[in-house]
């Protein structure tokens, strides 16, 4: 049976996907290490203050779409379902095209991974880059049915949110690495997405009119208290603490991510659904936006690495504007790159 389709979670994965590829461009005055982010150094407080407002909302929304359409489907309860077959969708899905494009982009941009197997056997765990991500998602539905088998028969809903809750909470206290260990902090927006999902079968479809103005609302709202909590994060209390107790330096950033995701799935999912319909242009970038995804951060990190000296000057010109820009000619390459993907049998269904 075909399943309904949803122009509002489309339109959301839309949103999502530029926050991430926005955020990125952002992250050259702070993260990547290269001479262009060594010259706008100064700027560092522009990363500090746009990054993490965006990637901080995407992913939390990224992974909750991912549970919710399980939730909203009732794909765990078919009796058609088939873990084993589920399993192989998503390693085509997710896990191949990670694996794939993080020894491409390896082979372009970090080409020491190739010489040390230590580096080279994390890339078929953990992914490269901006790909950890996918290996993350692939873990996350490969644990979820077994999640689910054993809430149905030990536990009602809130046990299984009180253990994720639990199990996030604790994972604070460690050295996140990537895909591995990360899936232990965002099962819970996963989770969240899909009792949300379950909840939404049988609600009615709000007209997206008067929702705009409620949807400009919390935006604004999401936007003030994250920055209240990042002003907590960086109290001088709080610094204390960190420094009388170092174990609580990890604590420290990835409680806060925890409390701005949930507050971002809190804020976000509950106007759902929304009877909206997307124009033919906005159809086709949903369509493509797992490929958009996938490689617009070989053309940001090629373009930081190659044409240096052309970005110095456009910011010269343009210092206010530079980085949406920088995001108008990183998500139009990408754009344009997704096309011709259409065109190879291999990539096309990505």
């Amino acid at each position: 049976m075909k399943s309904e389709r949803r122009y509002d979670i489309e339109l959301l994965r839309i949103l999502a996907m530029l926050s991430i590829v926005m955020g990125h461009c952002f992250a050259i005055y702070g993260v990547w290490e290269t001479s262009l982010s060594l010259e706008l150094s100064s700027e560092y407080r522009l990363y500090c203050g746009v990054n993490p407002i965006l990637i901080y909302w995407a992913l939390p929304i990224f992974t909750a779409i991912s549970g919710y359409l399980i939730g909203y489907r009732g794909v765990f309860a078919s009796n058609s379902f088939n873990y084993k077959a589920f399993v192989w969708r998503k390693a085509k899905r997710l896990y191949f095209p990670a694996v794939f494009f993080s020894l491409l982009y390896a082979l372009l941009f970090h080409r020491e991974v190739f010489y040390d197997i230590r580096l080279l056997s994390r890339v078929f765990i953990d992914g490269q880059g901006h790909l950890w991500f996918l290996c993350m998602l692939f873990l996350l539905y490969v644990l979820a049915y077994p999640v689910y088998l054993l809430c149905q028969k030990r536990t009602k809903c809130w046990g299984m949110f009180l253990c994720s809750m639990v199990i996030c909470i604790v994972s604070c206290f460690f050295p996140l690495g990537t895909s591995i260990f990360t899936v232990f902090f965002y099962q819970v927006f996963f989770f969240i997405g899909a009792y949300i999902g379950g909840g939404h079968k049988a609600r009615r479809p709000r007209e997206a009119r008067s929702l705009w103005l409620n949807i400009l609302a919390r935006g604004a709202l999401y936007v003030v208290v994250f920055y209240l909590l990042s002003v907590i994060k960086e109290s001088r209390f709080v610094t204390c603490v960190v420094e009388r107790y170092p174990s609580f330096l990890f604590f420290q950033h990835w409680f806060f991510r925890m409390l701005i995701g949930l507050f971002a799935v809190v804020l976000t999912f509950p106007i759902l659904p929304i009877a909206v319909h997307l124009s033919r242009i906005s159809q086709r970038v949903s369509s493509l936006s797992y490929k958009i995804y996938i490689v617009h951060q070989f053309i940001l990190v090629g373009l930081l690495n190659s044409a240096v000296a052309l970005l110095m000057d456009l910011h010269q010109v343009i210092p206010l504007l530079f980085p949406v820009v920088l995001f108008g000619i990183v998500f139009i390459a990408s754009l344009c790159i997704s096309f011709c993907f259409l065109q190879i049998p291999i990539l096309k269904d990505l």
